[in-house]
């Protein structure tokens, strides 16, 4: 049975941005519980370690309650895990990682600009700045779904006697 040095054939296999997200916790396995096999290790460790990143991570100013560290340290033991199966390593009802729940994620603080203050941001724009024709046609943009902003740009290079030489 693989102890948690498997690490390096695992980070082998993962796209670079997923690496990037999963190489912290893969470290932390490895240093921390690197004589262990993979099937001493018991959800219970792993719900410990979670709760221990979550806490961690609150320290930091934009944290947000710690719920994205948390989601990420899961992720990543679930995947070293799924290794292990794919592998053959570990038969899938003694893998700890298969019942670790990921955290709900908080709700959006993100929210629209309320129309009567959009229209006022416009406004004030038509009024001030160096361009503001531009920047009054870039703001009505920002108010349009995707499809309907686009649609003049898309009119424009189709209409467009422009080439390139």
């Amino acid at each position: 049975m693989p102890n948690l040095r498997s690490g390096p054939r695992l980070r082998a296999t993962l796209t670079s941005g997923t690496l990037r997200t999963y190489n912290t916790h893969l470290n932390w396995l490895e240093t921390t519980w690197h004589n262990y096999q993979l099937d001493q290790i018991s959800k219970a460790d792993l719900d410990y370690r979670a709760h221990t990143v979550q806490t961690a991570s609150c320290a930091k100013p934009r944290a947000r309650n710690g719920t994205s560290a948390q989601e990420q340290f899961i992720s990543t033991a679930r995947c070293l895990y799924r290794y292990a199966e794919d592998n053959k390593w570990l038969h899938p009802t003694r893998n700890p990682a298969r019942h670790l729940e990921i955290p709900t994620r908080p709700p959006s603080h993100r929210q629209a600009i309320p129309s009567p203050q959009l229209t006022e941001i416009c406004h004030i724009t038509a009024l001030t700045g160096n361009d503001p024709e531009l920047d009054t046609l870039l703001l009505s943009y920002t108010s349009k779904p995707p499809a309907a902003a686009a649609a003049p740009f898309a009119y424009a290079l189709a209409t467009s006697t422009h080439t390139n030489a």
